[in-house]
């Protein structure tokens, strides 16, 4: 981390604040400010030529100090800096900056006096609300007008932002036309805490130019970026007039348009493309896919994900919102009613990865369109990045389907600090003197040196401390998406607010799953569908059938696949991290009671690890079965009758000790007195909620419960049972509190339907 740019005491006199931005950067510079001399004039070569004539364009960071010029005054902020610099003509769906404002000042009465304006006394000082921050940023952002044209060499007119109060009054400043290409979505303030500085010098004198801890930094805290490059292709059977693959004004500058005039290309070769786009997946040096002009030191980065999708164009939904799982819900739901060409695709390049090379994302799309087209083949695109060589690749995409989609951020910039961001004690909703003395003594004290810092992280987790809710802080974090959900702190007490059951993909999957059952609908009420059974012609009735498993199953999985998964583990799977924790430390010395087993697929891999464990470290030790199963019988996934004790999946997965019995029977038992209460995929209802009392109330002992399903609107239990654990009914308010004490994902279902996780809880006394 460089050091900073200022002496570390400016800090204590300002308030530093975290922004979500959003922008259309097909009229901007890019993001990064450019000075006086570079924004709104001409660029000349050499030799007098013009170069760029960029009168009337300016930058992101050039519009936005213009509003906080306006608002908090031209010196009374600094340090704008921006977690991804993105190019002229990039889009950001979600950008994150970081502004330090000084706090505004308020005219305070002087005791004993009544008139305000003759007699005052020091001014009062009162920070910024994040509320207030956006609303009139947003304010000026939509009603300071474009840069006017003007030449280069017109130096000594004042800028344009310090004069727009003056030329219009009041009123006409409201009535301003808004322009609206740049939006806060969002502020917070920033964590009140230090990460070790990885140049400080020991052998220099400590001080503000050479401080052991920096502040947060937002460029720094990004774990990963997530880009999309959106490709409308247009192709025809036969040709065309050129006017035809232009028909789409509403894409301007949102999209890169590749097409044939003369119709003689096909679709793009998706499943090619995936299959060049997984030889770049991983830490590669990407020195044939580096931009010229690239300043960071070395080409070596990694990947975590690139993939293609291809949708048919539906003209309302932008293509990367369907690809990363945010689309919106007040979408069109039936697209195939729309007037669009039935030979538009909408082709989306979803590229993730903490950190990219200048103009990497463009140069490796260009590519991926190579294969798909046929030109290249994915073995070709691994000899390109195994070559190092820029020219050996093709050229580089255009800007304008470039779109930066999102930007996830963990507290701290380094695996040392990452205990001390996790802890909401260290953690303030203020920059302030005090917290900034406390942070950097914990530096000083816990860090000595950059050798020792992964190591006193390590020690330093061992210790015990009591768990503690989400502060404010890290909820507003959260919010703001510069906190994951897997970066939020376990073990953790559960708060009202707590995010645990609305995870993003529950979210998002309710959303699909709404989408889903209206398309459904339409197909089963299709006058199609009514004349193919009419007809009873199996040749109709193929591709419908095929729409529907689509539908209920997934893209590419068919009943057959279902029922296997089904048969060998259950609604929802399971993992070899998942049981290892189960038998070797939640339920090792107490056992668990599954209630609702089903055909005990759970229980049985659970009870054979068990007794594996138990053969290696105590083969003359009594064998006792670790988990107790139960069920009612009535809504077995796979019926007995057909899959009987005779079959494969019986004799290989099922569990033949499942006992019949009612879910509170099942809890109230004394053999289950003092187990770990498991509930697997839970039936929606009043089931769970009902269960989970049941076993509360039996015993004191009865403390611990693991819950195997979705979230909030998912499809399993109801929403009494996750505000339960919220603590927002009045079952038990003030006589206990619980604790989640583990998050882990599950083996879910193919076909990309399910949105399960695995929930640990304790119930703790007060």
């Amino acid at each position: 981390m460089p050091f900073i740019r200022t002496p570390t005491y400016c800090y204590r006199a300002f308030t530093r604040y975290v922004f979500a931005v959003q922008y259309h950067g097909g009229k901007m510079l890019g993001f990064s400010y450019q000075g006086p001399s570079g924004e709104n004039c001409i660029v000349y070569n050499p030799d007098k030529s013009i170069q760029a004539d960029l009168r009337g364009v300016e930058s992101v960071e050039g519009r936005l100090r213009r509003a906080l010029d306006l608002l908090v005054g031209e010196n009374n902020y600094q340090n704008i800096q921006v977690s991804s610099r993105t190019d002229r003509g990039v889009h950001a769906w979600r950008n994150t900056l970081q502004v330090d404002i000084r706090p505004r000042s308020q005219k305070k009465k002087k005791k004993g006096s009544d008139d305000a304006d003759k007699h005052t006394s020091a001014r009062a000082t009162k920070q910024w609300k994040p509320k207030n921050l956006v609303d009139g940023i947003n304010f000026y952002l939509s009603r300071i007008p474009s840069l006017p044209p003007s030449k280069a060499e017109d130096e000594n007119s004042p800028p344009l932002h310090k004069n727009v109060r003056n030329k219009a009054s009041k009123a006409n400043f409201y009535n301003l036309p808004l322009n609206n290409n740049v939006t806060i979505l969002s502020s917070a303030v920033a964590p009140d805490i230090i990460t070790p500085n990885q140049n400080y010098d020991p052998a220099l004198p400590e001080d503000e130019y050479n401080p052991k801890g920096l502040p947060f930094d937002v460029r720094f805290t990004a774990t990963r970026r997530t880009y999309a490059y959106r490709i409308l292709h247009s192709y025809a059977i036969e040709a065309k007039s050129p006017s035809y693959y232009h028909s789409q004004p509403f894409e301007l500058d949102r999209v890169w348009r590749i097409h044939d005039d003369k119709g003689n290309i096909g679709e793009l070769d998706v499943e090619a493309m995936n299959r060049a786009a997984s030889h770049l997946v991983g830490r590669h040096d990407f020195t044939s896919f580096r931009g010229k002009g690239c300043q960071r030191s070395t080409p070596v980065t990694t990947l975590d994900e690139v993939v293609v999708h291809r949708e048919r164009y539906h003209g309302v939904v932008p293509g990367f919102m369907l690809a990363s799982g945010m689309e919106n819900s007040s979408a069109v739901s039936n697209c195939d009613s729309l007037p669009i060409p039935d030979t538009f695709n909408m082709i989306t390049i979803v590229i993730k990865g903490k950190s990219f090379l200048y103009h990497q994302v463009r140069n490796m799309v260009a590519c991926l369109v190579e294969v798909g087209q046929g030109r290249l083949t994915p073995e070709n695109v691994k000899e390109i990045l195994e070559k190092k060589d820029r020219g050996a690749a093709p050229g580089m995409a255009p800007a304008q389907g470039l779109f930066l989609v999102d930007v996830e951020h963990a507290v701290g910039a380094s695996a040392a600090f990452h205990y001390y961001c996790n802890e909401p004690n260290f953690i303030s909703s203020n920059w302030s003197k005090n917290g900034y003395s406390r942070s950097l003594a914990l530096c000083e004290k816990e860090l000595p040196n950059k050798s020792q810092s992964v190591a006193v992280a390590e020690t330093t987790s061992t210790k015990t401390t009591s768990p503690k809710p989400l502060s404010r802080t890290t909820l507003l974090l959260y919010n703001l998406k510069l906190l994951s959900y897997s970066s939020l702190p376990v073990p953790r007490l559960i708060s009202s607010k707590d995010p645990l059951f609305s995870y993003p993909e529950i979210v998002g999957g309710v959303r699909r799953r709404q989408t889903d059952e209206v398309n459904l609908q339409n197909i089963l009420s299709s006058k199609r569908l009514m004349m193919a059974r009419q007809s009873q012609d199996q040749q109709q009735m193929q591709p419908i059938l095929q729409e529907v498993n689509e539908l209920v199953y997934g893209k590419g999985v068919t009943p057959q696949i279902r029922e296997d998964f089904l048969a060998q583990y259950g609604c929802v799977g399971h993992t070899p991290e998942i049981i290892k924790y189960l038998v070797d430390e939640l339920a090792k010395d107490r056992g668990i009671v599954e209630v609702g087993a089903g055909n005990g697929q759970w229980a049985r891999s659970i009870n054979d690890f068990h007794n594996v464990q138990r053969m290696q470290n105590n083969p003359t030790g009594k064998a006792f079965d670790l988990v107790l199963a139960f069920d009612n019988m009535q809504e077995l996934p796979l019926s007995p009758k057909i899959y009987h004790q005779r079959t494969v999946p019986a004799k290989q997965y099922f569990y033949d000790k499942v006992k019949l019995a009612s879910h509170v029977d099942a809890v109230k038992g004394f053999a289950s007195r003092g187990r770990v209460l498991m509930l697997v995929y839970p039936s929606p209802g009043s089931m769970a909620l009902e269960t989970v009392k049941a076993y509360v109330e039996s015993s004191d002992q009865n403390d611990t419960v693991v819950y195997v399903g979705e979230g909030i609107g998912g499809a399993n239990a109801d929403e009494d049972f996750f505000n339960y654990f919220l603590g927002k009914t009045d079952d038990d308010p003030k006589e206990a509190e619980w604790v989640l004490l583990k998050v882990m994902e599950v083996k879910r279902s193919p076909g990309g339907k399910g949105y399960e996780k695995m929930f640990v809880f304790q119930r703790k006394r007060l």
